[in-house]
């Protein structure tokens, strides 16, 4: 899984949500926001939707599948500066039920690592964005 962290104050930390099966956690904007500017980029992206630890969307590529997922890090982790901190996974999701993936792991391993760094590459761009971390 390719991950990094982020400081912003550009999206809201209040829950949201389902609250009783999904934790109410917040991100959907965030996830939104990443979204609404992979797409022009030319990647297939799903509706967003709600996690038990945030929000997320699929990228879709002929048959390869790479979930996006956008993380709230809450208390002492998330805000000791006062400034909210998200955490961004990207993860090709190989599905053994689909037979177009079997044999494309490396395919699907590229998908996911060049939507990370474009990913990475809209953040570092956004000056109300601080990248705190990137594995």
């Amino acid at each position: 899984m390719l991950s990094l962290r982020v400081k912003t104050k550009l999206f809201s930390t209040a829950l949201e949500g389902d609250r009783d099966r999904c934790n109410g956690m917040p991100g959907s904007q965030f996830a939104k926001w990443l979204k609404t500017r992979l797409s022009p980029r030319g990647y297939n992206c799903s509706e967003v939707t709600q996690e038990d630890y945030g929000w997320g969307f699929w990228i879709t590529e002929e048959k390869l599948t790479v979930w996006v997922a956008v993380s709230y890090a809450v208390g002492d982790m998330g805000e000791e500066d006062g400034e909210p901190e998200w955490g961004i996974m990207v993860e090709f999701e190989k599905n053994p039920l689909n037979p177009g993936q079997w044999f494309k792991g490396k395919n699907g391993e590229a998908l996911a690592k060049r939507a990370f760094l474009d990913i990475d590459s809209l953040i570092s761009n956004d000056p109300q964005m601080d990248r705190v971390e990137w594995s």
